[in-house]
């Protein structure tokens, strides 16, 4: 696969593994058997898949010894969800953007899951929705890990670069408009949907990480009415801390 040079920033590849099992799930004849096989020539994915299927999240009566029993226990979706963030996580080039390339992954990760949750509870797809908080701030993570240390360049071209990120992989139009438009949802029609979601997920996960959160009162912020969150509503998706802790710690 070619990397791709937008400007001075290079655009790294999708993982083909993670392209691989994408596909496996989204189609109908896809399968446990043909994951298993793919995740298998990744040994520290492979360990990963085991780990976290007989973590307290998923732990039942036996231990989990083999993929295959590992993924009937997760589930396909929520395998093909750990692939792709093991696969992406990304690996620090320059010391002095570690923390903030770290700080930016977590936030990914979060915003993922609470995309995710936010979907669920509003019956929508679940499936693409953790793509697209998960690749929200995909530019941040390529400018931080090609070492830019301006914290006020990153903020400012995040989205730009992300945009071009997720185009050069190939994503469905609903993860391009959600990098695209998190910031400003309201200005879509096709997408608004997906960019509200990740919107709501962005700020829950600054809460949670204890980051500075991008609204001035999250429990007023329009994009709950958009959304239909009611007030419980919002408590169950704050109540959702410890297992969005848990999956940060799997892949974080």
């Amino acid at each position: 696969m070619t990397t791709v040079v937008v400007e001075d920033t290079e655009l790294p590849p999708f993982p083909e593994i993670a392209s691989a099992v994408l596909e496996v799930v989204r189609d109908p004849e896809g399968g446990v058997d043909r994951v298993a096989e793919l995740i298998e020539h990744d040994p520290a994915l492979a360990a990963t898949v085991l780990r976290v299927a007989n973590s307290a999240a998923y732990r039942g009566r036996a231990p989990v010894l083999t993929l295959i029993h590992a993924i009937g226990r997760m589930g396909l979706s929520a395998v093909s969800e750990l692939t792709v963030a093991t696969c992406l996580r990304p690996r620090p080039r320059h010391p002095e953007t570690a923390v903030a390339l770290a700080s930016a992954w977590s936030l990914a990760v979060a915003t993922g899951g609470y995309a995710r949750r936010i979907s669920a509870l509003r019956r929508r797809q679940v499936e693409s929705a953790f793509l697209c908080g998960l690749l929200h701030n995909i530019g941040a993570l390529v400018l931080l890990n090609a070492g830019e240390v301006r914290a006020q360049v990153v903020e400012r071209r995040y989205i730009e670069v992300g945009v071009q990120v997720a185009m050069s992989w190939a994503m469905p139009a609903s993860v391009v408009a959600s990098v695209a438009l998190h910031r400003d949802w309201t200005s879509t029609r096709a997408y608004i949907d997906e960019a509200a979601t990740v919107w709501l997920a962005r700020l829950l996960a600054q809460e949670l990480l204890g980051h500075t959160v991008e609204s001035r009162s999250l429990g007023d912020d329009p994009v709950l009415e958009w959304l239909d969150i009611y007030p419980d509503d919002l408590q169950a998706l704050r109540g959702e801390h410890d297992d969005i802790d848990a999956m940060l710690s799997m892949v974080g």
